[in-house]
C-alpha cells in the first residue's frame, strides 16, 4: 500500500527524501501559494506525485494550451521519474474550491477539496471542483467553479474527470484512499441533507438542518456509483 504524507514544504525531507529528489519537489512547489498544504503520496516502485494549488502565472510543466495563465488557481499533480528527480508530466485537474480566484485569496474553510492517492497501477486520484478556465480577455478573476468530482490521473498524465458530481451537502473533502481493488474512500465534512444509505449508521436525521458532520463516503472502482454514504456522528 502507498504510504500518503500531507506535510508542509518545509517538512518534506524529513520523509526521507534524496537531495536531488527534495530539490525537484520544492521546484515545483515554489510557485505554489500553499494554503492547502502539498500533498506527497509514493506508489509502490517508489515513484513521487505530488498535488498542489497553481499560485503563478508562469508555472512550470503543464500545457499552456489547456490552461489559462499557467493554470493560476487550479489544482496540480506531478509524476516524479525516481531515476532524475524530475517530473515525468505535470497535468491541471481542477480548482480546490468553488472560486477560482477566492482560492487563492484566502484560507479555505468549509469549501475544500484535497487528498491524493495513487493505486498499485500507477493512478492518481484526488478530488477538486471542475473548474472553467474561461477568462477574460481584459483580465480578472476566473468564472466560478462547478461541483466537485473525482478526478483520476493515469501513469501516462492523461486525465479522466468522473462524470458524477459529489453530493452538494458535502463541503469540504479532507482525504481521499483506495482499496486493493480500486474502490474510492472519500472522508471530509458534509452539511445537513446528505443522500445517507440505507442503514446508514448515521443516516441524514442524524444532522439537523443547517448543521455539518463528518462522513465517510465509497464509491466503486469506476467512480461512477456510490456503494455507501454515511455522515460518522450526530450533530
Amino acid at each position: 500500500m502507498a504510504t500518503h504524507w500531507m506535510l508542509p514544504v518545509s517538512l518534506l525531507m524529513l520523509v526521507g527524501l534524496s537531495p536531488a529528489a527534495f530539490a525537484q519537489l520544492r521546484f515545483l512547489v515554489s510557485d505554489v501559494i500553499d494554503i492547502s498544504g502539498t500533498e506527497l503520496v509514493f506508489d509502490a516502485a517508489g515513484v513521487a506525485h505530488v498535488a498542489g494549488i497553481v499560485g503563478a502565472y508562469n508555472f512550470s510543466g503543464l500545457d499552456s494550451s489547456t490552461v489559462t495563465n499557467a493554470g493560476y488557481g487550479l489544482r496540480y499533480v506531478a509524476r516524479i521519474d525516481p531515476a532524475t528527480s524530475k517530473p515525468m508530466w505535470v497535468v491541471a485537474v481542477g480548482a480546490p474550491g468553488k472560486n477560482l480566484g477566492r482560492g487563492l485569496q484566502y484560507a479555505f474553510a468549509e469549501d475544500e477539496a484535497r487528498g491524493l492517492a495513487v493505486h498499485g497501477n500507477g493512478y492518481t486520484y484526488l478530488v477538486a471542483h471542475d473548474g472553467s478556465t474561461n477568462y477574460p480577455l481584459s483580465g480578472g478573476q476566473y468564472r466560478v467553479a462547478t461541483s466537485k468530482h473525482v478526478f483520476r490521473v493515469s501513469a501516462a498524465g492523461q486525465v479522466t474527470r468522473y462524470s458524477a458530481a459529489l453530493d452538494p451537502a458535502i463541503r469540504r473533502v479532507g482525504a481521499i484512499a483506495l482499496d486493493a481493488a480500486g474502490s474510492i474512500f472519500l472522508t471530509g465534512s458534509a452539511g445537513s441533507g446528505l443522500n445517507t444509505s440505507a442503514n446508514a449508521p448515521f443516516p441524514a436525521t442524524s444532522v439537523a438542518t443547517g448543521c455539518i458532520a463528518p462522513f465517510v463516503m465509497k464509491l466503486d472502482p469506476t467512480g461512477q456509483s456510490i456503494v455507501y454514504a454515511s455522515y460518522l456522528g450526530y450533530a
